[in-house]
């Protein structure tokens, strides 16, 4: 015990999981959202057998959907400890995801690649803080509903890591690999994004195929992999058994093989490692309008660098880790994800968590090779310079001789760096608390409007400008009717028409009784931040949105106005026991169709 607390890098994995926590700390705090009460509301409802699971989509049915049974047991197992207690929901969250950013460390450190531990050390402790504050992560910790992404990778990395500690400890080798197909398995009982892992093993076996046979080091056998490949075969089975689909989702069904899409997308998830909000969006929809020079530029640049690999001025493992970063995005890049330059509420970011690991690792060998450039290259200047005997033998002198030559493109790249650095945390940092301020948003307009509903004695309820997102931080995009569900046992008849808000912090609405039947509900200041369609039509009400435009960057209708005609059914206009509850920015205005 006293050995292992003397040596230094030991402490380096706990200082990595409080780095990981920080930016979370205050989503502790953070209420429940959106989708998160479809999922409490099918564990609170379910009679199902959990074992029922890995026969059934996760609600239970066969009807297409995702297949995920250990994202269920998680939310059974949450609810039957927790109940509505969110705290200790995000608490595990962030915990599975500082756990990530700790494997990431020990996957570098185990690897094979730099050769030198030193080497192998700078780069593992670099790659986990890069991925610690990387600005893609709030939806996948931050939000409950995407928990299944950081569940997933974390069960992803430990498998990878695994098998890497397979090599290195011959005398455990077979229970390590047996727990590395074993974690394998949990992550695509988690989601499907796993699927990528046994080409990343193929990747990883070929590469000390290589390394065996041309420098003798030790290597994965090719037959090794199979066993990946086989459990991925037996997951396609009981998920087509399950679902009645080989791939796609609940969200797409089917897949999109277009090479343009899947360029671009690929394209999008790697911008939106180091960009959020408007930043990438615009840059996004650049890329997406120069797709063909982008991709020009990319192959070229990409030819250049196989080129020096090929004249061995750059190592290999460089590509072993971009192959696995372009595989680990495959299961996704078709299926037209709402991570364009369309979005910029940032929705469909958690796709990016898992791939995020090698990119992280990537960004962090870049960082080293350019630092080790300079130094070697201020050495040679450093001992080319060094006979100059009257300045080495002052002390002053030497320290201006060694500030001048040594340090100053150091402490420039290194400035550089803590900018960049800075950058990152901040946006993850205000995405973060943008979560926050969406829960606590949540939690004022299902509180609030519990509280109406049961002082007064309604037969139905009509909601207008339901809070959708704070900065692409759901809010009440979905789950309104479930969420009220669990306060109220017995609910007035609900309608949440298909018209949102889109919040900030100050901006206000009002409504207007024009007459029996027609109400006028608008954004102050004139404002477009009403979301609807600009006509809809049903049989209990109609609404015309006016002063409208189509915004790309729009959530669901896109379509953003300053003003609401809503004209109620002859029967609704004529019942006195339904309320109208409109949204005013920080609670509800409850109107009567007889008041």
């Amino acid at each position: 015990m006293i050995n292992w607390l003397k040596k230094k890098e030991n402490f380096i994995p706990i200082i990595l999981f409080v780095l990981a926590v920080l930016p979370f700390l205050f989503n502790l705090r953070g209420f429940f959202l959106s989708d998160d009460w479809d999922f409490l509301t099918q564990v609170a409802g379910s009679h199902q057998p959990l074992w029922r699971y890995f026969f059934t989509n996760y609600t239970g049915t066969h009807a297409g959907g995702s297949y995920r049974p250990f994202t269920v047991f998680f939310w059974f197992a949450a609810y039957h400890f927790w109940q509505l207690n969110f705290f200790w929901y995000h608490l595990v969250q962030i915990i599975f995801h500082a756990g990530c950013a700790v494997l990431l460390y020990l996957i570098v450190l185990n690897s094979f690649w730099p050769v030198k531990k030193t080497g192998r050390l700078a780069l593992a402790t670099i790659a986990a803080i890069i991925f610690a504050f990387l600005p893609d992560h709030s939806e996948a910790v931050a939000w409950l509903a995407a928990v299944c992404d950081t569940l997933c990778s974390f069960f992803y990395f430990a498998s990878l890591l695994l098998l890497l500690l397979c090599l290195k400890f011959s005398r455990a080798k077979y229970w390590l690999y047996a727990g590395s197909l074993l974690l394998f398995l949990a992550a695509l009982f988690t989601k499907e994004m796993a699927m990528s892992l046994p080409f990343i093993v193929l990747i990883f076996a070929i590469y000390y195929y290589l390394q065996n046979r041309f420098r003798g080091t030790k290597i994965i056998s090719i037959l090794s992999v199979v066993p990946y490949f086989i459990i991925l075969a037996g997951y396609f089975w009981l998920r087509y058994r399950a679902t009645g689909l080989f791939f796609g989702y609940y969200g797409e069904a089917h897949l999109h093989l277009g090479l343009a899409k899947i360029v671009a997308m690929y394209f999008d998830i790697g911008i939106s490692f180091v960009l959020s909000d408007q930043l990438r969006a615009v840059f996004s929809l650049w890329l997406n309008h120069n797709l063909l020079i982008v991709a020009a530029i990319s192959i070229l640049s990409a030819a250049g660098l196989i080129y020096l690999t090929w004249k061995k001025k750059m190592p290999v493992w460089p590509w072993l880790v971009f192959l696995s970063l372009v595989a680990s995005i495959a299961p996704i890049a078709a299926l037209g994800i709402n991570l364009t330059a369309a979005y910029t509420s940032e929705e469909g970011e958690r796709y990016g968590y898992l791939p995020s690991v090698f990119f992280a690792i990537l960004l962090a060998a870049l960082i080293v090779a350019i630092w080790k450039k300079i130094d070697n290259k201020l050495s040679l200047r450093g001992s080319a310079t060094g006979g100059d005997e009257a300045i080495q033998s002052s002390a002053i002198g030497t320290r201006l001789l060694r500030f001048a030559r040594n340090d100053k493109k150091k402490i420039i790249f290194a400035a550089v760096i803590i900018i960049f650095a800075a950058g990152l945390a901040s946006q993850l940092l205000i995405k973060n608390w943008r979560y926050q301020q969406a829960g606590v948003v949540a939690q004022t307009a299902l509180r609030s409007a519990v509280a109406e509903m049961r002082q007064g004695d309604y037969q139905g309820a009509l909601f207008f400008g339901l809070p959708d997102n704070f900065h692409g931080a759901p809010i009440f995009r979905n789950g309104w009717q479930e969420a009220i569900a669990f306060y109220l046992p017995e609910p007035p008849i609900i309608l949440a028409p298909f018209n949102r808000t889109a919040y900030e912090a100050d901006q206000k609405f009002s409504a207007v009784k024009v007459d029996n039947k027609d109400f006028n509900y608008s954004s102050a200041g004139g404002k477009k931040f009403i979301l609807a369609k600009p006509n809809f039509s049903s049989v209990d009400y109609s609404t015309v949105l006016k002063n409208y435009i189509f915004e790309l960057s729009g959530i669901n209708d896109r379509y953003f106005g300053s003003e609401l005609d809503i004209a109620l059914s002859a029967d609704l206009a004529s019942n006195a026991k339904v309320a109208l509850f409109f949204w005013n920015g920080s609670g509800w205005d409850v109107l009567n169709t007889k008041q």
